[in-house]
């Protein structure tokens, strides 16, 4: 018998904490033409769209062999820098940093080749 009590406890407590979160969720269970749903309309439940991205390319900065080179590019007015990057254009040029600063993009690389290289640096951008 006593066995029966605790289980028939435990599940109210179950049943009890259930509607609990239930509630908290502001579900309403009673509405039988939208059951387990939320209140919230549709237009509040989806996710706010997404700013568009937009990824800019700066001019190839040349290297003169054996030298770093410099190379930077900025984010149309209106936007602000959320990625960035860079390349070069040999196997043997290395980007020795690339890093976003206000508005730009900065990189810097090293030619250990002994023919001229570039290097470009890379920004994308979102909307302020």
């Amino acid at each position: 018998m006593r066995r029966i009590r605790i289980a028939t406890l435990t599940a109210l407590v179950i049943v009890a904490a259930g509607a609990g979160v239930t509630a908290a969720q502001g579900i309403d269970t009673n509405k039988p033409d939208n059951p387990g749903k939320s209140d919230t309309s549709a237009e509040q439940r989806e996710a706010a769209p997404r700013a568009a991205h937009t990824q800019h390319q700066g001019i190839a900065q040349n290297i003169p062999p054996g030298l770093e080179g410099f190379a930077s590019v900025t984010c149309p007015q209106g936007t602000v820098v959320t990625g960035g990057g860079a390349s070069t254009s040999g196997e043997s040029t290395y980007v020795t940093s690339s890093t976003p600063s206000g508005a730009s993009w900065f990189a810097t690389a090293k030619n250990t080749t002994g023919s001229n290289q570039s290097v470009t640096a890379w920004v994308i951008c979102t909307a302020a």
